[in-house]
């Protein structure tokens, strides 16, 4: 029996519904289209709010027509509406009074029209979740237009020189949602404007800002706060410290060149830092952030990545790299942020990736894109290569790599192509005599780049180091009649090889130096279990009699022959006679060189 009154219950609202939406049907506007509770006028050339709106709806969509004034109580009638667009209509003038009797309205667009002035009591008694009044000709917001309670306000593309602190004293209440985004003009709030207020979100793009001391005393509820494109620097530092609850900051292209460590937040769990200057990040730039989650610093100009640049943010899951300057990348990051999921390294300068990070890139569970980069495909990659292709197809995509810039159209993963490496040749190695001693030069090829090292016998074996097989030079200074040898040492990953040359020198200062043209730097490659092709030699040790007859032997001379020269000078040059007398005084005849001047001492009694 009960469930017979049930079923008849849903047959009467069945047919109750069916009524409305014919009486929908038979009364809807010319030129408009209902259906359920949806009367859609949209883009009719309308020139007035049109008559017999169905009751009842609850979306009324007019925008798109050129009505350009809404009246007095246009709407009245008609409360049941929950959503009214009247954007793009061309409106230019509205009442105080247009949208009273819309008590149960939660949405109304105003966008794109020519409103000039908001009207006092506008929203009265509305309780609206959105109100967008976004790409009109205001100048100001009217504070007593926003006498109502309203959630979300967007206030885009507008010519407001300044906000008064009275809108948002009428609305921290209710406001929760602050959209004012690229102004035409620059923007002024008055200090601590949002005091009070408890945002989930505040965008505040392209205003022109060159500071942001407005935001003082804000207080958001684990919100997101936007302040992109404005031209705040590293100023915006000094104030974000002192705003609590954000949850996701963008400070995208606002002139940053550093990260300050000062700024403290730890609800912050993502922040977006494109489009700066940043060059370099180090250790604790990003202390603050020890729940952040994701980290973009797309196109900056950031040359290297440490293994412990974001030690203090075990949290992450997402790092954005791309489009920077990036050269190096210490990929044992893996280790120190194990929780890493997504490693973005596009459009960098990364040449290479060396064997000894193959433990941690097998630790890594997540994707790692690194396509358009400068990739050298060689045999240092080899071991990257036989990696891949022994993963299975699911795992491998998660590591993108695309084609090598050198050689070109070169596929790493393609079992059709081959790494090759060149075994290192000398190029050129010459010596020869110069006025202070003696000149080397030595220049290497190969693939990679050698390493070139030019080893001195019999001075110490001295080792002088340059990567690469540009023009260089050194200058040995030597004793007398020395006979050097030179030794030059071209080395890579698939070989080495190395030519002698002896001189006997003919300089005579004993002071032993070297310099170079270029900067001296000390390889240390890893060396693969794929290497091919060998050298020929090997390389000596160090001599130590070499330095002692060629170096300190020479140095004892020369202070020897200083002492002699010094004591000839104080004693050789004087004539000295002694003579006792009978009281036993002494005399002292000094015969000087410039006259015949006789000193006698005699001692005190």
């Amino acid at each position: 029996m009960k469930d017979l009154l049930n079923f008849h219950l849903l047959a009467i609202i069945d047919v109750l519904l069916f009524v409305e939406l014919m009486g929908f049907a038979t009364c809807c506007p010319i030129l408009c289209n209902c259906s359920g509770f949806v009367v859609d006028c949209s883009y009719r050339n309308l020139t007035t709010v049109p008559l017999n709106i169905p009751d009842g709806i609850r979306t009324l969509l007019l925008n798109g027509n050129q009505i350009k004034e809404i009246g007095n109580n246009q709407f009245s009638t008609y409360n049941s509406i929950k959503q009214l667009d009247l954007s793009n209509c061309k409106i230019e003038k509205l009442s105080s009074t247009s949208f009273h009797g819309l008590y149960n309205l939660k949405k109304l667009y105003l966008a794109d029209n020519k409103i000039s002035s908001l009207p006092n009591y506008l929203l009265k008694g509305l309780d609206l979740n959105l109100f967008s009044i976004s790409r009109n000709l205001l100048k100001d917001l009217n504070p007593l237009a926003f006498d109502g309670n309203l959630t979300s306000l967007y206030a885009n593309q507008l010519s407001i020189e300044r906000l008064q602190r009275k809108l948002i004293d009428n609305l921290k209440a209710s406001l929760k949602v602050v959209h004012i985004n690229y102004n035409t003009k620059p923007l002024n709030m008055p200090l601590g404007f949002f005091t009070g207020t408890s945002l989930s979100e505040l965008s505040l793009k392209g205003n022109h800002f060159k500071d942001i001391e407005f935001l003082y005393g804000l207080e958001m509820s684990e919100g997101r706060m936007d302040l992109s494109d404005n031209e705040i620097s590293d100023r915006a530092w000094n104030v974000l410290y002192r705003v609590t609850g954000i949850k996701d900051l963008l400070l995208n292209n606002i002139g940053l060149t550093e990260i300050s460590n000062r700024y403290q937040s730890e609800s912050l769990q993502f922040i977006g830092l494109q489009k700066n200057s940043i060059r370099e990040i180090r250790d604790n730039d990003f202390k603050f952030g020890r729940n952040l989650g994701a980290i973009d610093l797309q196109y900056n100009a950031i040359t290297g990545i440490q293994s412990t640049t974001f030690k203090h943010n075990k949290n992450l899951t997402i790092i954005e790299l791309s489009n920077n300057q990036i050269e190096f990348f210490d990929f044992a990051l893996f280790d120190v942020n194990r929780l890493l999921r997504r490693l973005l390294l596009r459009n960098n300068f990364i040449r290479s990736v060396p064997i000894t990070y193959q433990h941690y890139l097998k630790l890594y569970k997540g994707e790692l894109d690194i396509t358009n980069n400068k990739l050298h495909c060689n045999c240092q990659l080899q071991w990257l290569k036989d990696y891949l292709l022994s993963i299975d197809l699911r795992q491998r995509r998660r590591f993108k790599i695309g084609v090598c810039s050198t050689p070109s159209n070169f596929e790493l993963l393609s079992r059709r192509h081959e790494l090759k490496c060149i075994v290192p040749k000398i190029e050129i190695f010459t010596i020869e005599q110069i006025l202070n001693g003696i000149e080397f030069f030595c220049t290497g090829f190969g693939d990679p780049l050698p390493d070139i090292s030019v080893q001195i016998s019999p001075l110490a074996n001295i080792t002088v180091l340059f990567k690469g097989s540009a023009n260089y030079k050194g200058v040995v200074k030597t004793g007398c009649s020395t006979l050097l040898l030179f030794r030059c040492i071209a080395k890579n990953d698939a070989g080495n090889a190395f030519k002698n040359s002896s001189l006997k020198s003919e300089a005579c200062p004993t002071v032993m130096t070297t310099t170079a043209d270029t900067d001296i730097v000390t390889s240390n490659i890893t060396r693969s279990p794929f290497v091919v092709g060998s050298g020929s030699g090997e390389e000596s040790g160090r001599n130590i009699a070499g330095i002692v007859i060629g170096v300190i032997v020479p140095v004892l001379a020369v202070i020897v022959v200083i002492l002699a020269v010094i004591y000839w000078y104080k004693y050789g040059s004087r004539k000295r006679k002694v003579q006792i007398n009978r009281h036993g005084a002494v005399r002292n005849h000094d015969h000087k060189q410039n006259g015949n001047r006789t000193v006698t001492i005699t001692p005190a009694v």
